[in-house]
């Protein structure tokens, strides 16, 4: 048998459960909610990403490289050879994968408009290159 105060009790829990929907859908419409990466640390995910899709020429045997790019997501590969990977993008840094192992990049110069048009490898003793457009 349920007492007012039982009542009262379930009463107040729905409306505090409403409410924080409610303030959960305005922090979404608003822009006031930060949503946080996967990479299991607690910074959030940049509000805009960089832009690094087209070709890039490289420092060594005058390859280039091509990029597409879906979000924080990117693909690149090496016009007229079957290299090729996936990587991310989290804020200025390039994660991407090469013969399997992972390769970090970032941006090292950006043009007036604040568009990525340098990147090195994080890890030069591995692989030194630099992609310039």
């Amino acid at each position: 048998m349920t007492t007012p105060k039982d009542e009262e009790k379930s009463m107040l829990k729905k409306t505090s459960a409403f409410l924080g929907v409610i303030g959960l859908i305005i922090g979404i419409v608003t822009g006031g909610i930060q949503i946080f990466n996967s990479m299991n640390d607690e910074s959030p995910v940049p509000t805009s990403v960089i832009d690094i899709a087209g070709r890039w020429n490289t420092s060594i045997e005058n390859l280039t490289y091509d990029i597409s790019q879906n979000g924080t997501s990117y693909h690149w590969s090496i016009p007229g050879t079957t290299e090729s990977g996936p990587g991310r993008i989290k804020g200025d840094d390039l994660y991407g994968s090469v013969a399997g192992r992972e390769v970090h990049y970032f941006v090292s110069k950006k043009d007036s408009s604040g568009r990525p048009k340098e990147l090195r490898t994080r890890d030069p003793q591995y692989i030194n290159v630099i992609l310039f457009r």
